[in-house]
């Protein structure tokens, strides 16, 4: 169980800097299809940020603490900062590699899940996994038309 609890703390670091990230490339985003980035970052950011309630909330469920500081979010993410203005297509790239590194997260917890069998918990993480894999198909798909 203490495997499962630590990966979902990571988890939730994770998915925290991705929705930090996202919100970043939406705020940054410039050129000649702004307002269409600017909008579909928007979409991205808010559905991370909705997920990150719920993902604490799993791990209280499984009767341990969610970290609650800035500085300890950042030490379990598996996503580094990134402060460089990007150009449109640099930063559709950035956050695609950045939600597969969420999406391998959210997979290796899933597993762990498994073997605890808590159905729950593997029912929500199947569930973002879902919604991550269609963000990457988005950015992938978008990274396309630019490129």
């Amino acid at each position: 169980m203490e495997k499962l609890i630590a990966i979902m703390k990571v988890v939730l670091g994770t998915m925290f800097a991705l929705y930090l990230k996202v919100h970043a490339a939406h705020w940054n985003v410039e050129g000649a299809h702004f307002s269409e980035y600017h909008r579909f970052f928007a979409e991205l950011y808010t559905d991370i940020w909705q997920s990150i309630d719920d993902i604490a909330e799993q791990v209280r469920q499984l009767d341990a603490y969610a970290p609650g500081s800035l500085e300890r979010l950042v030490e379990l993410s598996r996503i580094k900062s990134n402060n460089d203005i990007l150009s449109p297509n640099d930063l559709i790239i950035m956050v695609m590699k950045d939600t597969e590194i969420a999406i391998a997260t959210l997979t290796e917890a899933l597993h762990l899940a498994e073997q605890a069998d808590k159905q729950g918990l593997i029912n929500f993480l199947a569930g973002r996994i879902q919604a991550h894999n269609k963000q990457r198909w988005q950015l992938r798909a978008t990274a396309k038309r630019l490129g």
